[in-house]
């Protein structure tokens, strides 16, 4: 959902009565509802066991997330991912629900454990990591 406004001036009121941040002139919501709760089942979420503490081997990984449906949230799970030490890039696939994480050279990797607690911090599941 977005909208243009035309005058500048009405953009802060127009804003708080919408409850939308502004980016330009352009309104973006800043909720999704499709975006799962905390109390939602996580069906087909990876088990903790299978998220190791070991760094990641490799330069990338790709992670397949339940629930991603609109910018706001390729945005919420890019922050996420990008707060987590050894992670340089994240590119987010919405229609496959596929997010590529790519690891700092000059780094350690994440681990799956980290990738998986960003995931799981952002509102989605995680339902795996392939790392080629």
């Amino acid at each position: 959902m977005h909208s243009r406004l035309k005058s500048a001036g009405r953009r802060p009121a127009l804003a708080a009565v919408l409850g939308v941040s502004i980016s330009g002139l352009t309104l973006f919501a800043t909720g999704c509802e499709s975006t799962p709760t905390a109390d939602e089942p996580r069906a087909g979420a990876m088990a903790d066991s299978d998220l190791s503490d070991e760094p990641i081997e490799g330069e990338q990984a790709t992670l397949t997330v339940y629930g991603l449906s609109c910018p706001k949230c390729a945005t919420n799970i890019d922050r996420q991912l990008m707060s987590v030490p050894g992670v340089s890039d994240v590119s987010t696939g919405l229609s496959a629900g596929r997010v590529v994480v790519t690891f700092a050279s000059d780094a350690e990797a994440p681990s799956r454990r980290q990738l998986g607690e960003a995931v799981r911090n952002s509102g989605f599941t995680l339902r795996g990591i392939d790392v080629p």
